[in-house]
C-alpha cells in the first residue's frame, strides 16, 4: 500500500502534537500503528508509562498495533508499564526501543542467560543498550541549528558510552558485582557494534554537518571497551560465573568482535592491526580453561 502520511495535527501545548487524522489510502479497518489511528486521538508526549484505564494514548482500535513489539496493541506486554502505548516513529527513544526489541541478538543475549542474571540485573543491562542505541539514532537524526542546519554530533554516542564506563567502574568495586558488570558491558558493546560511525551519504550537505573524527572516537570506545571487558573476566571467580558461562562468553565476544571488526575495517585501505575485543576474548577463555579466583 501507498505510505501513510500524518494529516491534520493539532497543536496541544508546548511541547505536545496531537495527531487528528492521516492523508492518503489509509484506512481504519487495515492494521496500523496507535500513533496513526483514525478512530482514537494520539497525543505525542515524553511520558514513558501509560495509566490504568487511560482515555489519551492508552485506549486503542481493534486494528492498532505496537510500533515497539509489532504486535497487536491488545497482545503488547509493555503497553502500559513501560509505555509503549505513546511509542511513535517521531522519537527516537522509541525508534531506539523498537531496534531493540525487534534484534535477537540484542534483547536476548545468551550471555545474561548464562550469567543467570535477575531481572534487575538484565533491565540495567538492557537500559545501557536502549541508551547506547539511542545515541546513535540521535547522532544520525542531528541537532535543528541555525539556518535550518542538521548539526550531526558524535558527542551523543560518546556521552552514552561514558555514563555506561562510569557504571561498570561501580559496578567492579562491588564485591557483588561481577555478574551485573558483564551484563552492562554486553549491554553497551552490542549497541556499539551493530551501528556506524560513519556519516549519512545520502542527505544534502548543505543542511546537514557531519562531525570529524567520528572514526577514531568509535574506536577509542571499543578499545576501552574491551579494557573492562578484560577487567571485568580477571576479577571474576568461578563461584560468581560458571564455567559454562565463561565459554558462552568467549563465543558471544567473538560475534561482537565479528562485528566491530567489519565496522572498523569500513573505508580503511589497510586492515586493522588489532582484532577489536581480541584480549577480551582470550581472557574468557584462559579463565574457562585456568579459572582466575578471586578471594
Amino acid at each position: 500500500g501507498m505510505p501513510m502520511t500524518p494529516g491534520a495535527i493539532a497543536d496541544g501545548g508546548e511541547d505536545d502534537l496531537i495527531i487528528t487524522g492521516q492523508t492518503g489510502t489509509f484506512s481504519a479497518d487495515l492494521p496500523h500503528p496507535r500513533a496513526h489511528c483514525q478512530n482514537k486521538l494520539f497525543k505525542v508526549t515524553k511520558d514513558r508509562v501509560g495509566i490504568e484505564g487511560g482515555p489519551g494514548n492508552e485506549a486503542f482500535c481493534e486494528n492498532c498495533f505496537c510500533y515497539v513489539c509489532d504486535t497487536k496493541a491488545s497482545e503488547c506486554q509493555g503497553w502500559l508499564h513501560v509505555g509503549h502505548c505513546h511509542a511513535n516513529e517521531k522519537d527516537p527513544f522509541w525508534k531506539a526501543l523498537r531496534d531493540f526489541t525487534r534484534t535477537d541478538m540484542l534483547c536476548n543475549s545468551p550471555l545474561l542467560q548464562a550469567l543467570g542474571c535477575d531481572e534487575q540485573v538484565q533491565t540495567e543491562a538492557h537500559t545501557s543498550c536502549v541508551n547506547g542505541l539511542l545515541a546513535f539514532h540521535c547522532y544520525r537524526n542531528g541537532d535543528l541549528g541555525q539556518g535550518g542546519v542538521y548539526n550531526h554530533s558524535f558527542q551523543h554516542v560518546t556521552d552514552a558510552a561514558s555514563a555506561a564506563m562510569k557504571a561498570i567502574i561501580g559496578h567492579l568495586s562491588d564485591p557483588k558485582g561481577p555478574r551485573t558488570t558483564l551484563a552492562v558491558l554486553d549491554g553497551i558493546t552490542s549497541a556499539v557494534v551493530v551501528n556506524t560511525w560513519r556519516p549519512g551519504a545520502s542527505q544534502d550537505s548543505t543542511k546537514h554537518k557531519w562531525c570529524t573524527g567520528t572514526y577514531t572516537a568509535y574506536s577509542a570506545i571499543i578499545e576501552q571497551l574491551e579494557k573492562y571487558w578484560v577487567l571485568a573476566i580477571v576479577r571474576t571467580s568461578t563461584r560468581s560465573v560458571p564455567p559454562p558461562a565463561l565459554a558462552v562468553m568467549a563465543q558471544r565476544l567473538r560475534a561482537l568482535s565479528k562485528l566491530a571488526h567489519k565496522e572498523l575495517s569500513a573505508g580503511r585501505t589497510q586492515p586493522i592491526t588489532h582484532v577489536p575485543l581480541a584480549h577480551a576474548i582470550s581472557a574468557s577463555e584462559r579463565g574457562w580453561k585456568h579459572p582466575v579466583m578471586v578471594a
